[in-house]
């Protein structure tokens, strides 16, 4: 369902795919063992963010991409970053008008440079990694 609301590309539909995954997390936190997101379940909705082109998309895939962060180091193994969540994020921040979305999708691409350099398997920087910031780079004021 997540993913349907993600590919829609309707009005509110990335709002609609984070309150589905939200709605997961009680249910795991009420003690519901199936219905635990993943980091797929966080990609998506991040991506239906990537896609909403709302003024507050960058920051809402950003804090979704922390909140992954905060539920891993919590315990949730499947719930840990990877390349395809940051990417997400930076993409996010690449198509994002916003003054600073330069600086901001450098930012995480640095972060995630440091996670890989300090041994962190699965997040390493890839080739989308560094043109999507180059591109936000390209569209700067």
């Amino acid at each position: 369902v997540i993913n349907a609301w993600a590919k829609s590309r309707e009005k509110g539909a990335a709002h609609r795919a984070e309150g589905i995954l939200n709605h997961m997390l009680k249910l795991y936190e009420s003690g519901r063992e199936g219905c635990c997101p993943d980091a797929t379940s966080f990609n998506t909705v991040i991506d239906a963010w990537s896609k909403s082109r709302e003024k507050d998309a960058p920051k809402r895939a950003e804090e979704l991409l922390s909140k992954m962060e905060e539920l891993h180091q919590q315990g949730y193994a499947d719930v840990r970053p990877d390349t395809i969540s940051y990417n997400a994020v930076i993409n996010t921040w690449a198509k994002s008008r916003e003054e600073g979305a330069a600086h901001k999708a450098e930012a995480i691409l640095n972060h995630m440079q440091k996670l890989y350099e300090d041994g962190r398997e699965g997040c390493s920087p890839n080739a989308t990694s560094f043109n999507t910031v180059i591109d936000a780079w390209s569209k700067s004021r």
